[in-house]
Formats: C-alpha cells, structure tokens, sequence
C-alpha cells in the first residue's frame, strides 16, 4: 500500500487546474494537486496479484504527460494537449501473464477532484503486451469512453465520445529508443455538425542518447480535426520539434528546444499585427530543479 501525492503551484497550474480547484483563481497563478492517490496490490490473481489506483491522477493515454518533469521534452505534441487529462479515477491493473496487463477502471469525466462532470463517468481499457517479456519492446491499446473523457470547444459536446490509440515502444539500443503512435477519436451526437465527428492523427517520437548527460529529443506528429472539435479553427496540424535533453547533475534538467508548426489553414496569429498564417515557429527553453525535501533516496 502507498499514496501518491503531486503538488504544484503557478501558471501551469491556472491553465490545468481541476474543475472544483482551490487556492488562488487568477489566470496566472494557481494551486492543484495534479495527483493524490491510494495504491494497493492484493494477491491472488494467478499469483501476480492486482494493483489498485484510487483518487486523482492522470488517466493511462498516450505517451507525454503534461507535467513538464516528467516528459521528455518541454513542448507538448497536440495529442497530449488535447486529449491527455486527470481526473479522479478508480484503476485496477491485472497481470495475466509476465508478458500482459490489463489495466481497467472508472473516470469521473476530465480534470475533476472528487467531482463527477457530466451525466456518468467514463470507462478506460487499456492492454500492454510486451512480446519478449520485457519493456524493450512494448505494444499498447487503450479505449477510452464516455459522455465526457476530455474537453472539447463550444458548441460541439455531443452525447458520447470514444478516444482509441495504438501505440508501440521499442527501446533498438542502448541509445536510441523510439514511440510510435496513431489514434482516432469520435464524438457521437456532435450538435454543431448534426452527424458524428471525428479527429484522428499519428506521431512517432526518438529519443537519442549521446552520452549519460545529454539527450536529443524528435517528435513529428500530424492532427486532423476537420470540424473543430478539439481546435476552434477546424482544419490539418502538424509539428517537428528538436529539442536537448541535458542533465549535468541529478539536481539540474536544462531543456532547450525548436518547434515548428504548420497548419493546413491559416491558424497561428503573429505577435505584432495579429494576422493569421499557416506556419509558426517557436524557440524556448526550460530549467528543472530537483532537490529531496525528505531525505536522500537511495
């Protein structure tokens, strides 16, 4: 047994927090607990036992995850911005075999604390198959279902959705270590376009170790929502980002990055004047400083 708790404070938090969330409710500034929950594993089941996960965390889709410490690049590809949420969740994780897990459970809609939103929770499966046994090469698919799994723009919230992925994790070498990813999603009873609508996309992220402290980061990814349920302007999207990974210390991640956009309509507004364009491109950087508050870990 074990509890999870992960606290974090300030613009992320304004833009992320929880739909009953505390602490200061300005745009720039905010409190959430990203996670907190209870673990637990009971034996018994074909002698693997079950892990359970119960409380507020972040829902099993995707690869990225939008707490910046603990993805690999600094930037977020649009899936993950779209699509990757927590919420209060009740997930139970089986393991049928050493080379299978099924992971199951309850959501209580997207980025809720103890808050039901909308008319009934939604449901999550997930399958993680690793052929040889270990996690150099792993094969996942995830269905994610509901009335409410994640946001989308005004106007379009229809009577169901169903977000599915198929993704695959291959780990060549020592240094080089690659995701794979295409996924489709569906929202039936979209009142905006009378019928169904459907985004869908794919994107394959590399990872390139050039010695223990320094990493190069890719990520190319295209998103197709035709009819702007998940981007106000309905259209094609696409990215390449480079990006360094660099750890001199274990108490310091420098990330510098580039990013280009490119969109199949003139989507990305320009600083100055405010007129539309099809192409964007962005240059940042971030810093990451870890220290145990705790006590040392071994």
């Amino acid at each position: 047994m074990g509890i999870r708790s992960d606290f974090y404070a300030g613009a992320d938090a304004a833009l992320l927090r929880p739909l009953n969330s505390f602490g200061p409710q300005g745009a720039h500034l905010g409190t959430d607990f990203r996670q907190a929950y209870l673990s637990l594993r009971a034996t018994g089941f074909k002698k693997r036992g079950i892990d359970f996960n119960l409380g507020r965390q972040n829902v099993p889709l995707g690869f990225e995850t939008v707490t910046p410490p603990y993805r690999p690049g600094y930037s977020l590809g649009y899936f993950s911005l779209k699509y990757e949420v927590g919420s209060t969740a009740a997930l139970s994780t089986l393991h049928p075999t050493e080379k299978l897990d099924l992971v199951t459970g309850v959501v209580m809609g997207y980025n809720t604390t103890f808050e039901l939103r909308g008319r009934a929770p939604a449901y999550l499966t997930r399958a993680l198959y690793r052929p040889n046994g270990d996690k150099g090469t792993q094969l996942i698919a995830t269905v994610f279902s509901g009335p409410l799994p994640s946001p989308t723009t005004p106007g379009h919230l229809g009577r169901w959705q169903t977000i599915s992925e198929l993704q695959a994790r291959r780990v060549w070498t020592s240094r080089l270590h690659q995701v794979f990813q295409v996924h489709y999603a569906v929202d039936v009873g979209d009142p905006a376009t009378k019928r169904s609508s459907a985004t869908q996309g794919a994107f394959v992220i590399t990872a390139i170790r050039l010695n223990p402290k320094l990493f190069l980061n890719m990520r190319e990814e295209w998103f197709a929502d035709p009819h702007g349920v998940r981007n106000q302007l309905p259209g094609t999207y696409s990215e390449a980002t480079l990006g360094l990974n660099f750890e001199p210390t274990p108490w310091l991640n420098f990330r510098p990055e580039i990013r280009g956009d490119f969109a199949g309509q003139k989507s990305f507004s320009a600083s100055l004047n405010n007129v539309g364009r099809r192409n964007q491109l962005s240059i940042t950087f971030d810093l990451i400083l870890r220290c145990h508050v705790f006590g040392k870990t071994r």
